[in-house]
């Protein structure tokens, strides 16, 4: 039987008309947005979501759907990363007070309402952030109150909301290669025209912070950068930052997915393609390759999430996580292992609960061992067989080759795979130094972060794309367009007579040619600085 028309309406429009019911009581005395949130919570806790996510902003409603990606069993899309709404079942009876703490912020118009309950033993705090617009409160993310006077460039995939601090280092080359990871990833990733199309027209809000601290203020969580779920933006002091851009497109492509997945996984999939916290992929492998291999680090001691994030308070979990991932996607193919993706994807209760017994079983079915300790044993045999195929930096130069430059104290020898540099000093002066190449015009005048943050205010920034920093004890490969550590070779880590020679005083080291982009130095088109 066909509802009447009027009832048709009525259902259709109701939630609508519920939230704006609720905004124009609020107006009547709401003074600091508590009320605001005392009603959003009770239409969370009475299930009336799509009345309470009209109580957002329509700019944190709009990015939070922008690119179609749901996450399951989250009942309000808009606020999936408050703990509240992840675990309303329980919060639900927790709610009163709502807020804590309010504070009224610079401009006037803006609030923090801090919640805070002690839960089961456990205290879960979460701060709101709302606005004034005329006598209606909105919820509102923190960043757009902390960004809100940030200027705004946009480039093909990317809407950067840019620190004043941070103006400086925005630039062409910096830009166009924002643009160009977007891409790559894609591509290593799976995505399709279509998700690349809908990055372009809807945009990535990415908010250029000047500090870490900064960071912190707006996620509430210390960390140089952070993706967030909710509103699909990314948080960070570095740009372009391809771990946390990896995260999101990892979602893009996956579409539906549980909110949380576990750690080495989740973690190792986007250090697999987009490094972590200013170095490339290709340096964190190769450490990730010798933790595993010299029994630094246990797989087991990082497999379970509690075991992750233990392990990542030292930084050794993440290298390792990227090598472990890439391992699952040469044995299983992609499509596989997306599968395993979602099938070890959860309640983060639940993750958290997940135990070693049940993960190795998992691990172990899904690349098609007997057991565990057979998985170790074809990891081992993995790392051996890629390790001199996918080292991106080696002690040494090149047997053969041609030499391309040599000039007083420096040689630098190019085959087809490897691009080698030896440095020469003398008993008097120590091998030490920066040596600066690939002049790119899109530098020119220009200024780079990671070079301020080498040099500070005691060198010019001449407008050179790439640098070999070296000592006695180690070399790094550094990208001044992107502000990356490409690669890196430590002495410390895997001695080598090759590298240091203590008796002509002179130090050696290899690049893979393919992280230099054709780019190599020329007569011309070079400049040694000390360190």
């Amino acid at each position: 039987m066909q509802r009447p028309r009027w009832l048709r309406l009525l259902l259709a429009v109701g939630p609508v008309l519920l939230a704006w019911h609720i905004s124009a009581r609020a107006q009547a005395y709401d003074e600091n947005g508590i009320q605001t949130l005392t009603d959003y919570f009770d239409l969370l806790a009475s299930g009336n979501f799509e009345s309470a996510g009209y109580m957002w902003s329509q700019a944190a409603q709009d990015r939070s759907a922008r690119f179609g990606i749901e996450y399951e069993n989250i009942p309000l899309r808009v606020d999936c990363t408050s703990p509240i709404v992840r675990n309303l079942d329980l919060m639900r009876n927790y709610l009163k007070p709502p807020v804590k703490q309010a504070q009224n912020l610079e401009p006037k118009d803006y609030f923090r309402l801090d919640f805070s309950n002690l839960v089961k033993g456990r205290l879960v705090q979460h701060s709101y952030y709302v606005q004034r617009v005329g006598n209606t409160f909105w919820l509102i993310y923190p960043q757009d109150y902390f960004a809100r006077t940030w200027p705004v460039q946009e480039t093909k995939y990317f809407r950067i909301h840019v620190h004043p601090d941070r103006r400086e280092y925005i630039n062409s080359c910096l830009t166009e290669e924002a643009d160009r990871s977007v891409e790559r990833l894609s591509d290593s990733l799976g995505l399709t025209n279509e998700d690349l199309s809908l990055l372009a027209a809807k945009k990535i809000e990415y908010f250029y912070c000047p500090t870490d601290s900064s960071v912190l203020d707006i996620t509430g969580t210390s960390t140089k950068g952070e993706f967030d779920e909710a509103s699909n933006d990314i948080i960070s002091s570095e740009f372009p930052h391809a771990h946390e851009l990896a995260h999101l497109l990892v979602n893009l492509k996956l579409k539906q997915l549980p909110l949380s997945t576990l750690p080495l996984l989740r973690e190792g999939l986007a250090v697999r393609y987009g490094g972590r916290w200013g170095k490339r992929a290709s340096a964190l492998m190769d450490l990730g390759s010798f933790l595993i291999k010299e029994k630094v680090v246990d797989v087991d001691s990082i497999l379970t999430a509690p075991g992750f994030q233990s392990g990542a308070m030292t930084d050794i979990a993440y290298p390792v996580a990227g090598v472990f991932v890439s391992y699952l996607l040469q044995r299983m193919g992609q499509e596989k292992f997306y599968q395993l993706y979602r099938d070890l994807s959860a309640d983060p209760a639940v993750l958290d609960t997940m135990n070693h017994i049940q993960l190795k079983r998992a691990f172990a079915q899904a690349v098609g061992v007997a057991d565990w300790t057979a998985l170790l044993s074809d990891l081992d045999g993995f790392i051996t067989r890629s390790m001199p195929m996918t080292a991106s930096a080696e002690p040494g130069v090149s047997e053969s080759g041609k030499t391309i430059l040599k000039v007083s104290k420096i040689t630098i020898v190019q085959d087809k795979e490897w691009l080698s540099f030896k440095f020469e000093g003398n008993a008097e002066t120590p091998v030490e130094g920066n040596l600066l190449f690939g002049s790119d015009p899109r530098l020119k005048g220009q200024a780079s972060y990671l070079f301020k943050e080498q040099y500070g205010n005691l060198q010019q920034f001449d407008g050179y794309r790439y640098g070999v920093r070296f000592d006695t004890n180690e070399a790094g490969l550094y990208d001044y367009g992107t502000n990356e550590l490409v690669a890196k070779y430590i002495w410390g880590v895997t001695p080598s007579e090759k590298y240091f020679n203590a008796t002509d005083h002179t130090v050696s080291i290899r690049f893979k040619r393919i992280l230099l982009e054709k780019v190599v130095p020329k007569d011309d088109d070079y400049k040694l600085l000390p360190m």
